[in-house]
């Protein structure tokens, strides 16, 4: 009898062979995997941590920047210095600042006037800037600007708002037109707001916050309107990954003396030391610069060894002599740090300051 067909087989030695290629596209591409995963873990980590502290540099910068914009040559004369109830600056201290600003509140511009002063009515640009809880306004113009003594309910229009207003009796501008006080572009703000900026700690890993509050300048001592930095650490919480292990705050100050008929003036940052900022320091600030080391304490699936000499320290600002100065070293090379700073020129304030006192 006749076979008609062989039958074929790999042998032994092909099927390791087989195997052992198998494995290894197969381990490579986990290799590939894996690193794309810790690429992509690190990078979401160093995004997130810097959004976050982008937005709590521009939020803060921002309230300092329209620092004395509503203030008047009064609230500057009468400030009694750091911890004075009164004047445009109310504390600057090492981690604590207070001041006075309109950040947050409308600032729009008139767009047409109707009425005698001193009640007008007035239709403004930017709707989405005004709010039912405005009950002050700031008007100006070329001689200064108006408070208002009331502010009726707004109407909400296609084209803006439209809003009545009442000032004070003013001789010079009693029963003249309002469009004539305040013609079309004219700026309106809103009431000035106390902003305290504070920061607390108790060391590295430990619990810390850093917080910048408002309320309005007429509201009771003590009392808050809202908040607009909320953060907070704490090591006990095992769902909070973001901590705040330094934080600083300096004031560029600037003195002049006269010699032999020259002033001369210098400038020099300071930050006071567990006190507050002397009065006379504070009625020469012309500038604030703050910043902070943001530490991410989510894991990056680092696999390296954690040896004292790896690691790296993130330093918030550098001196005159460009040395480093606050300090921080990375807790473990499994975490992610970055540093945020900004300086921010008191333009307004130093405007205010300058000027010769109304009498």
């Amino acid at each position: 009898m006749k076979k008609c067909c062989s039958a074929k087989a790999f042998t032994i030695i092909e099927l390791m062979v087989s195997i052992f290629i198998t494995v290894t596209i197969i381990a490579s591409f986990y290799k590939l995997y894996d690193a794309s995963v810790r690429t992509e873990r690190s990078a979401s980590i160093r995004v997130a941590v810097n959004l976050m502290g982008e937005q709590m540099i521009d939020t803060i910068a921002e309230s300092i920047r329209l620092m004395g914009l509503n203030s008047v040559k009064s609230d500057y004369l009468e400030s009694t210095g750091a911890d004075g109830n009164v004047g445009i600056i109310r504390h600057a201290g090492e981690y604590k600042f207070v001041y006075l600003s309109p950040y947050g509140s409308p600032i729009t511009k008139v767009k047409t006037a109707e009425s005698n002063f001193p009640s007008c009515k007035f239709k403004l640009f930017n709707t989405a800037a005004f709010y039912n809880g405005v009950n002050k306004l700031y008007f100006h113009n070329e001689d200064g600007f108006f408070k208002t003594v009331s502010v009726g309910t707004p109407t909400y229009l296609s084209d803006g708002i439209q809003v009545n207003v009442t000032f004070s009796e003013n001789d010079k501008y009693n029963t003249i037109g309002c469009e004539q006080v305040f013609p079309e572009g004219s700026l309106v703000t809103g009431e000035d707001f106390v902003y305290t900026l504070e920061y607390t700690s108790g060391g590295t890993g430990s619990t810390n916050s850093l917080t910048l509050s408002y309320a309005k300048e007429s509201s009771a001592v003590g009392v808050t309107d809202g908040t607009l930095v909320d953060f907070s650490y704490n090591p006990e919480n095992n769902n909070n990954y973001y901590s705040m292990p330094k934080f600083v705050l300096e004031y560029l100050v600037e003195s002049c003396t006269e010699e032999n008929e020259t002033v001369v003036c210098q400038r020099n940052w300071k930050t006071p030391k567990s006190s507050v900022l002397e009065a006379e320091d504070v009625k020469g600030m012309i500038a604030v610069r703050f910043g902070f080391i943001l530490l991410s304490r989510k894991e990056r699936v680092y696999s390296g060894s954690d040896t004292p000499g790896s690691l790296p320290t993130y330093c918030i600002f550098k001196s005159d002599n460009d040395q480093d100065y606050y300090c921080d070293t990375l807790p473990s090379l499994n975490y992610t740090a970055s540093v945020f700073r900004k300086v921010v020129y008191l333009a307004n304030y130093r405007f205010l300051k300058d000027q010769t006192p109304v009498e």
